[in-house]
């Protein structure tokens, strides 16, 4: 989205050299304008451009929420846009923040080798609210998927936990099976040793009646 609407604002207005950047949260604390696409700018080997809020034109923009605007000379200016067969240097720089409900989502900057026109400075300012719906929509969206991805990772947890807890519950009903098994084999034994018991009782008692008996007859 970045270097098509930074193609798209560069070449509808004539202008030799664009940046897009975006305001960056990967430090809550310190929010910081990362240029995140370019049109027709040469970087010279170096990193991107970072600007923190109030920091240069770029940062002052994003601070005061309005556009600003400045001339150099091509010694002062170190935005070079190269082609094959030249290279040129904007003598005029205009600075866009775009915002979406009164926040700054990012900033634009456009070169110029001549003064930009009432038509195109319109142009311009008329975008600007747009990109920061696109901008504020493309974040809700990476958010969303976010919380979608999140949610979908807590549900496999959840799931895997739901599994293994059920593997539990399965192995814990088998031992309990078992000790079920275990137990109903120990009463069978239990009742047989009882039965087993009175029988011997029974038979002791009737031996024990017929040696009263014998003792008897020896008696008489």
């Amino acid at each position: 989205m970045a270097k098509k609407t930074i193609d798209l604002l560069t070449t509808y207005v004539n202008a030799q050299v664009g940046l897009f950047y975006l305001v960056s949260h990967s430090d809550p604390k310190q929010p910081v304008l990362q240029e995140l696409a370019s049109y027709a700018y040469t970087h010279h080997d170096n990193p991107p451009n970072q600007f923190q809020f109030g920091e240069g034109l770029i940062g002052q923009a994003a601070l005061e929420q309005k556009m600003l605007s400045c001339s150099h000379t091509p010694e002062e200016y170190t935005y070079i846009t190269r082609s094959g067969l030249s290279q040129t240097i904007p003598r005029h720089v205009f600075i866009f923040p775009f915002l979406y409900d009164n926040t700054v989502k990012g900033v634009i900057e456009i070169g110029f080798s001549e003064m930009l026109t009432d038509s195109q400075r319109a142009f311009l300012e008329q975008a600007m609210p747009n990109i920061g719906i696109a901008v504020n929509l493309a974040e809700s969206r990476t958010r969303m998927q976010a919380l979608l991805e999140q949610s979908q990772r807590q549900t496999e947890e959840l799931q895997t936990q739901s599994e293994e807890l059920q593997a539990q519950q399965e192995e814990m009903q088998q031992i309990n099976d078992q000790l079920q098994m275990q137990r109903e084999e120990v009463e069978q034994k239990q009742e047989a040793l009882q039965h087993r018991n009175e029988e011997l009782q029974s038979q002791s008692e009737e031996l024990q009646s017929q040696s009263e008996e014998l003792q008897t007859q020896q008696e008489e």
